[in-house]
């Protein structure tokens, strides 16, 4: 269902990442090239947040480290992160390929799991070619 999101949008009072921020695919392509190239955090820190720790409750096959969830998708180790929530009219999910081959953002004004689902849907294709 579709939910306003304005409640959410530009409320950095309680800055958290769960909302507040403004982000684009472009931004959030810089980012992970920054952390590809080493200029946001050294490549060793960026490799510690990318090792994964616990299995997710609900995907045994994909673990979260600091940040970061890792998973093997067609035999490719990929990292990323998504967001939104229910009644946050908002939903996200970029991955990357560790080899840095690929990188998927996908950014939706509604509720999960539309944006997640393509997200993934977009990584199992790539990850075959």
């Amino acid at each position: 269902p579709l939910y306003p999101n304005w409640p959410f949008l530009g409320n950095t009072s309680g800055a958290s990442g769960a909302g507040g921020a403004y982000a684009t695919a472009a931004d959030y392509l810089r980012f992970v090239r920054a952390l590809r190239a080493g200029t946001l955090v050294s490549a060793a820190m960026r490799d510690t947040l990318w090792v994964g720790r616990s299995s997710l409750p609900w995907d045994s096959t994909t673990k979260y480290g600091y940040g970061f969830e890792r998973t093997t998708v067609g035999g490719r180790d990929a990292v990323g992160h998504g967001g939104g929530g229910g009644g946050s009219g908002m939903d996200n999910d970029l991955m990357t390929f560790v080899d840095g081959r690929y990188t998927v953002v996908v950014l939706g004004n509604f509720d999960p799991p539309g944006a997640t689902n393509l997200g993934a849907a977009l990584v199992r294709f790539l990850a075959a070619q």
